[in-house]
């Protein structure tokens, strides 16, 4: 009866065959046996120190707010003007002070997340410099890249405004989360 069960399940028949829920547990037994479980390793389980997470994470947004302002302010400054002059009335920016303000809480919440998800890898990849830039990386990949291929799509900003952001992002997300990741410590 085991082995039928067993085969009326696997083969996607079960309520086909009349078989009740008790040969269902009965299945459900056996394929818990020991010899039949399959074999898993387990991740050392560990805990995260928010308190330093938000440490790191805080020194991370600032690099990259510093970082990312020399390239908006001063590689890619030129091609905002002119892309500024040509949209002209068709912008809308708030004003300076809530621009800085928005982009230095964007800033803070890459820093913290950057760092969260390096906490988060450590168990799995171990600490340190390879770990840290994973997290880095795939922080840019989420943040920065998926949301440059709206941009691009929709036309927003010139393409040499698009990737100049795209790289220069790349490099200050990958320096601010290796440093807040350098700060932190469980």
């Amino acid at each position: 009866m085991q082995t039928s069960a067993y085969q009326s399940i696997c083969d996607g028949n079960f309520m086909q065959q009349g078989l009740s829920f008790g040969a269902l547990s009965r299945v459900i037994r056996i394929l818990n046996e020991p010899k039949l479980r399959r074999k898993t390793t387990m991740i050392a389980k560990s805990n995260i120190n928010f308190t330093r997470v938000l440490l790191g994470g805080i020194a991370a947004g600032i690099t990259f707010f510093i970082i990312n302002g020399a390239v908006n302010g001063g590689i890619l400054r030129e091609q905002f003007y002119a892309w500024s002059a040509e949209m002209g009335s068709l912008r809308h920016p708030p004003e300076p002070f809530v621009t800085m303000g928005l982009w230095l809480l964007r800033a803070f919440i890459l820093g913290i997340v950057g760092v969260w998800m390096y906490a988060g890898m450590r168990p799995r990849y171990g600490a340190g410099p390879k770990t840290a830039l994973l997290a880095g990386l795939l922080l840019w990949i989420v943040s920065r890249f998926a949301m440059t291929l709206d941009l691009i799509v929709y036309g927003i900003l010139p393409f040499g405004i698009i990737t100049g952001q795209l790289i220069g992002s790349f490099f200050a997300i990958l320096i601010a989360v290796y440093l807040g990741a350098w700060l932190y410590k469980e």
